[in-house]
């Protein structure tokens, strides 16, 4: 079991006084999967403490998601709750969208398996344009403001306010390396301002993670 929790500050509240189009991806590609629609609505509560840990109480005043056995599977049909299962909360501040996942899985990469590399590459797990932020355990919260993307191009985040990607996980971090579990940086990676932008916030603090 995993904890996982995300927040995201200040600079784009605006996003979390509406509605919220969420994508919740455990996947290695860059593909669509889930239940569409799927919509979230994010109301403002109590300022949880970022620490990892679910605190009794601390998360009831926030919305909830917790049926991703609908979910289309990107490599193999997930068996049961006891092979994979995820439940997760929303809410928000006034100031800074909170996100905590409580993530069961029967095998950890990194931890109950090695940490094997991809085919064609072998910097996978390097923190740079190279590396491949979402590869091994972990999860992705993707925020788009105008619910519009471009879809000739595949386009999910631009790496900017309007949208962004947040990638947490179990066992490297931007700011951490490998061996310790938090936040990379999301895609898309061959673009200059969303590189920027994701470095910017990570060492601002803008965007943080922990993870148990």
């Amino acid at each position: 079991m995993a904890h996982f929790f995300t927040k995201h500050l200040a600079h784009f509240r605006l996003l979390i006084t509406f509605t919220m189009a969420v994508l919740l991806a455990f996947c290695a590609e860059r593909v669509h999967a889930g239940a569409w629609p799927k919509e979230v609505r994010v109301y403002q509560g109590s300022t949880p403490q970022l620490d990892g840990v679910i605190a009794p109480g601390e998360y009831d005043d926030a919305a909830q998601l917790d049926d991703f056995s609908a979910w289309t599977p990107q490599f193999f049909e997930v068996q049961s709750r006891e092979d994979l299962y995820a439940k997760v909360w929303l809410k928000h501040d006034g100031q800074a969208l909170y996100v905590a996942w409580d993530v069961t899985d029967d095998v950890l990469y990194g931890f109950d398996i090695p940490r094997h590399l991809p085919e064609g590459n072998p910097n996978a797990h390097a923190l740079t344009r190279e590396g491949f932020p979402w590869y091994g355990d972990g999860v992705e919260l993707l925020v788009n403001a105008s619910y519009e993307w471009t879809p000739e191009t595949n386009e999910i985040a631009a790496g900017t306010g309007a949208s962004f990607m947040m990638v947490a996980s179990n066992h490297k971090s931007q700011l951490g390396g490998l061996g310790v579990g938090g936040l990379m940086l999301g895609e898309p990676r061959s673009s200059d301002i969303a590189m920027e932008s994701y470095e910017r916030w990570t060492r601002n603090g803008d965007m943080e993670a922990v993870v148990r």
